[in-house]
């Protein structure tokens, strides 16, 4: 009887188990190649674009690299070259969104005749933008109060340039040594702890 139903049922048998081992094979593969990697959204126009990272080709779509610096350089005949360096990281999903500039007169006359992509590529940059704003904010409140100046000292922010992530930032204080404690307290009156920043005294050490 199990004979029977066993041959009844023997080519849905087999293509269930090719499939099942198919599917394995392909989530092996997929954790093997993308072992440590980030996922970096890669758009082009034109379409047809070269695309390389550290020589590399990669990609329209979603490539994947190791955390670390490269270079992306991006080809297409009769438009100007293009090359840009990223830092790829765990903590910040970068993009690569390439737009070329046409040089000979045809490719001229596909920019023209594609100014709907190159829109959407600058609608996709403002929005990127946009969210970036936002997330640094969030990471950042103290910014949306800074800066801040009265007639004895200033109190700004700028870019840590130790963070690739361009998430950090670095108090800046410029006042006389006579008003220096008083920006201090003032960054506590706006509800921050002092000692949770870099602070940068302008020709002052910061006791921090």
């Amino acid at each position: 009887m199990l004979s029977e139903t066993f041959k009844q049922y023997k080519w849905p048998i087999i293509a269930l188990t090719v499939l099942l081992v198919g599917l394995i094979g392909y989530s092996l593969y997929i954790s093997t190649t993308r072992a440590g990697k980030e996922p970096v959204e890669v758009y082009a126009v034109p379409s047809d674009t070269t695309i390389t990272a550290n020589g590399q080709p990669i990609s329209r779509g979603t490539a994947y690299l190791l955390p670390g610096t490269y270079t992306i350089e991006a080809k297409r005949g009769g438009f100007a070259d293009y090359k840009d360096t990223i830092t790829v990281t765990e903590s910040n999903k970068q993009v690569i969104d390439i737009a070329l500039e046409g040089v000979s007169e045809s490719a001229l006359q596909w920019v023209k005749d594609n100014q709907k992509l190159y829109l959407e590529r600058e609608g996709r940059g403002g929005t990127r933008a946009q969210e970036k704003g936002e997330l640094f904010t969030q990471a950042n409140p103290i910014t949306s109060k800074l800066p801040y100046r009265n007639i004895l000292y200033t109190i700004g922010y700028k870019l840590d340039p130790s963070d690739p992530n361009e998430m950090s930032i670095t108090l800046e204080i410029d006042a006389g040594p006579g008003y220096r404690q008083g920006a201090l307290q003032k960054i506590r009156d706006l509800g921050y702890d002092p000692t949770d920043f870099k602070i940068n005294f302008k020709n002052y050490e910061s006791p921090f």
